[in-house]
């Protein structure tokens, strides 16, 4: 009995030997292998040595490539051997192996494991350095361009021309972006994502542009604005808009101002144009024929200076408004031509016939007599002047001689002087009037007028009533 129980003990030991044996050997092979159903980087590493497992990934570095995608979301890749990427051994695949236990085999089996390893490799800059310079986005790159203000096409405001992107790399940041995917094993790269575009500095909305351009734009409307038309009688001229533009220039600083020259020669065309005064103008006789005469103290002028001062300042106040002339002096009538009125006198020296006119009617009709002919005292004519003044009675008084004495002072009731010392009035030695006395026995170069039609006509004028001589 005490046989047999040594013989069951010793198989039982044996068996236990050999059990014990054949679990360890499966641990000790699963200490160098990968359990089933283990995948390391989408790889089946099933009964695989650490080392095969290196072999396997570093085959698979080999088929790596790397996309690099463009703006315009065109691609190409990189490849490893491209760049020299190659695996680099840093025992994390045999860490791996270590941390499956395999002394606990038995209780591990049949369970699907995976793994993602951050695979290290190394590569060569230089390499890296030539491919981006052979990237097809590299080639025939466009610079960025920034916003910016563009005159508008008449010279007045502006528009903000929109910035241009480009297709400019940075090739430092591109070899940077292309260097950290490699690091991590990426597979696809946007270079605009990543920041390697080299962008405009002034977009359309910057702050500084869009004021600057409101800037201007306010200067070009504000320098444009003015409405301004000058008044003469009933007649206007205006200053129109396109008028201002060819007055407009941009100074050294880019401001908008009129030239004031410019400005001041439409003052003298308009002058030019209305200013009777000095002028030579057509005139309709009493008789019907028609002369020119020549505005000798009558008429109308402007005050150049003062109305260009006062253009010069609705300007640059940006008015809008009807203005009228500074006048240096004024006539009768603003309208017309000639601008008489319908109160004038008219003096015929060939006819020695005088006609005066009181609110467009006539009221005197009367021969005269005029300068002498004969002794060189002729009645000028041709022009137009005014009565400067009245008197009544008054004393007319020749110019003084070597002798000391005047010429002559002969007294007069009524006496209305237009040119100097000429002008009408009775004479009482004066008893016949008209025809061709003039030429022998006329006066002076003043206009004598039968006493009853100089009183007529002294009673009704007034001073600044203009005489045409002709």
């Amino acid at each position: 009995m005490k046989k047999r129980t040594k013989i069951l003990t010793a198989i039982c030991a044996a068996a236990v030997l050999i059990a014990a044996g054949a679990y360890g050997g499966t641990a000790y092979y699963y200490s160098r292998h990968f359990y089933k159903n283990t995948k390391i980087n989408g790889l089946d590493c099933s009964g695989k040595t650490a080392e095969q497992v290196k072999e396997r990934l570093e085959g698979q570095i080999g088929s790596y490539r790397l996309e690099v995608v463009a703006q315009d979301g065109a691609g190409e890749y990189l490849t490893a051997s491209q760049v020299g990427l190659s695996y680099a051994d840093d025992r994390a695949v045999d860490r791996l192996l270590k941390e499956q236990d395999a002394l606990l085999w038995v209780f591990k089996q049949g369970k699907e494991r995976e793994h993602t390893l951050k695979l290290p490799s190394s590569y060569s800059v230089e390499k890296v350095r030539a491919a981006v310079d052979g990237l097809s986005c590299m080639q025939n790159m466009t610079a960025p361009q920034d916003a910016r203000m563009q005159d508008n096409p008449d010279g007045f405001g502006c528009t903000i021309v929109p910035e241009i992107m480009g297709s400019q790399l940075d090739g430092e940041a591109v070899e940077k972006a292309l260097c950290e995917a490699l690091n991590t094993r990426e597979e696809r790269v946007s270079l605009e994502e990543t920041g390697c575009y080299v962008r405009p500095q002034v977009l359309q909305d910057n702050p500084e542009l869009v004021a600057a351009a409101n800037a201007v734009n306010e200067e070009a409307s504000r320098i444009l604005s003015p409405q301004i038309t000058m008044q003469i009688g009933s007649a206007a001229e205006t200053i129109t808009q396109d008028m201002l533009k060819t007055w407009v220039y941009r100074d050294e600083a880019g401001h908008y101002q009129y030239n004031r020259e410019l400005v001041n020669s439409w003052v003298d065309q308009v002058a030019d144009g209305y200013d009777s005064y000095g002028a030579r103008r057509p005139f309709t006789t009493s008789l019907g024929n028609t002369v020119n005469v020549v505005y000798k103290t009558y008429g109308w002028q402007m005050n150049r200076d003062a109305t260009k001062e006062l253009v010069w300042e609705k300007l640059n106040a940006a008015a809008s408004e009807t203005i009228e002339p500074v006048y240096a002096q004024t006539g009768k009538n603003r309208n017309g031509n000639p601008d008489l009125g319908d109160n004038y006198v008219e003096i015929s020296i060939a006819n020695q016939r005088m006609w005066y006119y009181k609110d467009g009617k006539l009221l005197v009709d009367t021969p005269i007599v005029s300068g002498c002919v004969a002794n060189g005292h002729s009645t000028p004519s041709g022009g137009v002047w005014k009565i400067n003044y009245k008197a009544s009675p008054y004393v007319m008084k020749g110019e003084i001689m070597a002798n000391g004495e005047r010429e002559y002072e002969t007294p007069c009731d009524y006496w209305l002087p237009f040119n100097g010392g000429i002008g009408i009035h009775d004479l009482a030695s004066r008893k016949a009037f008209g025809g061709t006395i003039y030429k022998t026995n006329g006066s002076h170069g003043c206009i004598n007028t039968p006493y009853d039609k100089v009183q007529t006509i002294y009673r009704n004028i007034t001073a600044g009533t203009p005489v045409v001589v002709w």
